[in-house]
């Protein structure tokens, strides 16, 4: 626990359940808590709005209220401190509309023990340094983006004159659109929410802390700092895209554009994404692309997050110092079939796993679930778009300790499947990208501002709107 006295609010109706906590947080070695202990709903709310606390940690049913009421109406008051949600059941649901309410993390009280309920004080509060870091950074750039306003501003005053000239058929279509929408609405409420609420906000701060990380201007010890605060933003992002993915495939809504793909182009992409790391774990990744032919129909951005996935798993259980094995073929029983094995000499998979890996929110107890982190969700999205792409995944594993591997068949594009794979294409000509006219339409407005200026250093020429009619 973090050296110093950790101020704890407890809000908690059982006197059973408040001594069953007290006593797992003295299990913790080197603890040094202080109580405060609040029985009720209002006293709790009461608590908390004075802001004196470290974290909170708040029983989810408080006689006839509930916990999720009381965080919104304290984090109205001001409240900063992060909320860890208890809770007497699993519930997918009930986890999810806490942290959008604003919980720094969700426990299940009858599986809590002392290490578990250290890790999620340890996140809530390095959510919150993270967070207070990143707003920092964001303030030194305040003065430069009050600048920018004043000519954002002015430009759009220019470019509303320009659509009031054609605002009646702007008026047509949008009223055409807003028919469209209104059938699939209702369907897509949650999906929308999520989006706003979650994932909306994250796009400015990982822009910005993005581009931080690259400035040559400042010191390394600056970027490397930013550098672990992007980081921690783009995994949050990934995490949310997760989720908004397997929303869209469950609903039927997500399209894929199959075409010609060069798989092993894919592959090593996916590899070179992952280098730092694989060097960073000091992984050996033995790369045997020995398919001849390997053109097949897909869709390329799919494609490139199936082998993401399978290799960022693969890695992500492989010890230090370990093996990954990436190699393809064109199976003799099935010459028109593009094979793809990621092997690993990792943790393995218990035999009674197996046939759960690739459903969503599934992973092992204990050691991959909370030592590795995630929410389960890659493998089963990438079980789906194999199947979209009509091709098959499957997994093999002869227990903890002995390792895993992914299979992963593709049809051939018909071409490549009966004649030889075309000439690699000549290496184009890199030329600098032009200055381009850029006009912006973004509703979120730190998203706006932040991309606005990023495409300024790029030496476009801008003009950032937050409307449509605008």
């Amino acid at each position: 626990m973090d050296k110093g006295q950790l101020r704890v609010l407890l809000i908690e109706d059982d006197p059973d359940d408040y001594l069953l906590t007290t006593e797992l947080l003295a299990e913790i070695p080197g603890s040094k808590v202080a109580f405060e202990w609040a029985t009720d709903f209002d006293a709790g709310l009461a608590a908390l709005s004075r802001c004196e606390h470290d974290a909170c940690l708040l029983d989810y049913r408080l006689g006839q209220q509930d916990g999720i009421i009381l965080l919104r109406e304290a984090l109205s008051r001001g409240c900063k401190a992060p909320v860890i949600l208890l809770t007497g059941v699993g519930d997918r649901d009930l986890a999810l509309q806490a942290l959008e309410a604003g919980a720094a993390d969700y426990l299940v009280k009858g599986e809590i023990d002392a290490a578990a309920l250290e890790r999620s004080i340890r996140y809530a509060l390095q959510q919150k340094r993270n967070a207070a870091d990143l707003q920092e950074k964001v303030a030194e750039r305040t003065a430069e983006l009050e600048q920018v306003n004043s000519a954002l501003r002015e430009s759009a005053k220019q470019i509303r004159a320009l659509f009031e000239s054609a605002e009646a058929a702007r008026l047509t279509a949008e009223a055409a659109k807003s028919r469209a929408e209104a059938a699939t609405r209702a369907k897509d409420d949650f999906l929308a929410a999520l989006s706003h609420e979650l994932r909306t906000p994250l796009n400015p701060a990982l822009l910005l802390a993005t581009s931080l990380s690259e400035d040559q201007t400042l010191p390394q010890n600056v970027r490397d700092d930013i550098d672990v605060i992007a980081k921690g933003i783009g995994l949050q992002a990934r995490l949310v895209d997760d989720l908004l993915d397997i929303t869209r495939i469950t609903g039927g809504k997500l399209r894929l554009e199959l075409r010609p793909i060069d798989a092993h182009a894919a592959l090593t992409h996916a590899y070179e994404i992952l280098r730092a790391d694989i060097k960073e774990h000091a992984i050996e990744l033995e790369l045997d692309l020995a398919a001849a032919h390997h053109t097949i129909r897909a869709d390329s951005v799919r494609l490139q997050q199936i082998f993401w996935n399978v290799l960022k798993n693969a890695v992500k259980f492989t010890p230090h110092g370990g093996i990954v094995t990436v190699r393809t073929c064109n199976p003799p029983e099935s010459p028109d079939t593009f094979l793809v094995e990621v092997i690993d000499n990792g943790i393995g998979i218990e035999p009674e796993m197996l046939s759960r890996v690739f459903d969503a929110f599934i992973q092992e107890e204990h050691d991959r679930g909370h030592r590795f982190g995630g929410i389960g969700l890659g493998l089963a999205i990438s079980h789906r778009l194999v199947e979209l792409q009509n091709g098959r995944i499957e997994a093999e594993s002869k227990g903890r300790g002995h390792g895993a591997t992914f299979r992963i068949e593709l049809p051939l594009a018909a071409d490549d499947a009966l004649s030889d794979a075309a000439p690699a294409a000549a290496t184009p000509t890199v030329v600098a990208p032009a200055t381009r006219h850029i006009l912006l339409v973004e509703d979120h407005e730190q998203t706006r501002v932040t991309l606005g200026q990023l495409l300024r250093r790029r030496g476009h020429i801008v003009a950032g709107v937050g409307t449509i009619r605008a």
